[in-house]
């Protein structure tokens, strides 16, 4: 772990921990890296995925209710930008990520190290910020993802 990580776990069926354990030893890449690149696929569906009024949902119960918790080490703005999907999205981290393994696991295989490394390069949270503001009676939040140029150019299509 290094400094500023931030320490957390996601909770996967024992197919999907397996699907991402070995994609990430295929890739050369740690299973927290190839998490933040999956999650950051889902971040190009920010309009049609965000909801209010909703409670949060979570995973499915998996047959024969098998379940792995999985070690995530995240930067405190990959941490952040988690979070504020299940905020957002209305959607537990952890089922956010199922879906995306299941979505997006087998194109990133396809792709291959020089590929996956490639993404990582170009399609990353560049850094994040929000900040408050109280007004008479209003307590307005802003939150900003700030992008690379590639992955705001992919979001933007």
């Amino acid at each position: 772990m290094q400094l500023g990580e931030i320490h957390t776990t996601v909770h996967l069926s024992i197919d999907d921990a397996k699907k991402l354990d070995e994609t990430a030893k295929k890739l050369g890449k740690t299973r927290s890296q190839l998490m933040m690149l999956l999650m950051l696929r889902i971040v190009a569906h920010w309009r049609e995925l965000r909801r209010k009024f909703f409670s949060v949902k979570y995973q499915r119960a998996c047959r024969g209710g098998s379940w792995k918790v999985k070690h995530v080490f995240l930067s405190g703005k990959e941490y952040e930008l988690c979070i504020d999907m299940r905020k957002f999205f209305k959607w537990s981290v952890s089922a956010l990520l199922a879906f995306a393994i299941h979505m997006y696991l087998e194109e990133i295989l396809a792709g291959g190290k020089e590929k996956a490394q490639e993404e990582a390069d170009n399609y990353f949270l560049a850094a994040y910020d929000f900040a408050g503001k109280f007004d008479k009676n209003n307590i307005c939040w802003h939150t900003i993802w700030f992008l690379s140029e590639k992955l705001a150019q992919r979001l933007n299509r």
